[in-house]
């Protein structure tokens, strides 16, 4: 059984799991409906009982060794900007920053090295997202990250299904450069 990784150490961030001290800063961050409008089944308003509820579902998700929930914070000052993360059960890539963190190349930095852990680390073949339609920034972050669109997709929704883009990066096709 190969041990779920502590955490991922970019040139800019630091992907570690989920703690407590980070209730205070997720429901500011993700509770922005800026944010939240583009995640699939993030709850609007985003409480502080819905920060807990997802710290004991990451510790869960890590235990049962069911993917990798990691909160984004920035090396320099520790600050808890996002989080992202990889299913083991279906190998979906997700991903969220909060407002004040947007446009500096945060969330492509956090895609790419929860991707090189994916790979080099789990030995995964594939990963994939989903961006829902408008949310041209996503796009961006994943084609800069390498991912592909192949399409659109049905996905579950907040209020339902619904159509997404569908982007998907190989193993074969990774660059493990930076």
């Amino acid at each position: 059984m190969i041990p779920i990784r502590r955490r991922i150490e970019t040139d800019r961030l630091l992907l570690r799991p989920y703690k407590r001290a980070d209730l205070p800063f997720i429901p500011a961050l993700i509770g922005d409906w800026e944010v939240t409008r583009w995640l699939s089944r993030a709850p609007y308003p985003y409480t502080d009982k819905d920060a807990r509820d997802w710290l004991g579902i990451s510790r869960r998700i890590r235990w049962w060794r069911r993917g990798l929930p990691y909160v984004v914070t920035r090396r320099q000052d520790g600050a808890v900007m996002g989080g992202v993360g990889v299913s083991f059960d279906d190998n979906e890539v997700g991903y969220w920053l909060g407002q004040p963190f947007w446009g500096n190349g945060y969330a492509t930095e956090a895609v790419r090295g929860i991707s090189e852990c994916a790979f080099s680390h789990y030995g995964l073949g594939h990963l994939w997202a989903g961006v829902m339609q408008g949310n041209d920034r996503s796009c961006r972050v994943l084609e800069k990250a390498g991912f592909e669109w192949k399409g659109m997709r049905r996905y579950r929704l907040r209020d339902g299904e619904g159509d997404v883009h569908h982007y998907r990066l190989e193993r074969e096709s990774w660059s493990f450069a930076p």
